[in-house]
């Protein structure tokens, strides 16, 4: 089989992801997306915050099952969600990174 085409990747993960836009990078082998997320987080206690929703393009979202618990600062913590989401996700065996994730703190 030959090797895909940015375009034809392109392609495949706009059919597998329909509502956000893909741009395969050739270069860093990855895909991209500008798509707004934003993770809502309630302050629990001191340190501690509870994962409450999560926004995509301004769509909300509730936790899947039981909700997150994180511990920690929350600069630490900000960069934990934001790492791990980005990690978590390939396409094709290709990463699939997300330009503009963002995290909110409701006290």
């Amino acid at each position: 089989m030959d090797t895909p085409t940015p375009q034809d990747l392109e392609r495949l993960i706009t059919e597998e992801w329909p509502l956000y836009h893909w741009t395969f990078n050739e270069e860093k082998e990855t895909f991209f997306t500008d798509t707004e997320i934003v993770f809502c987080l309630e302050r629990v206690g001191p340190h501690q915050y509870r994962e409450s929703c999560t926004f995509f393009d301004g769509y909300e979202s509730g936790p899947d099952g039981e909700p997150e618990i994180y511990e920690g600062d929350i600069n630490s913590i900000q960069q934990k969600i934001i790492s791990d989401y980005n990690n978590a996700t390939t396409f094709m065996g290709y990463p699939m990174v997300w330009t503009h994730l963002s995290v909110e703190v409701e006290e």
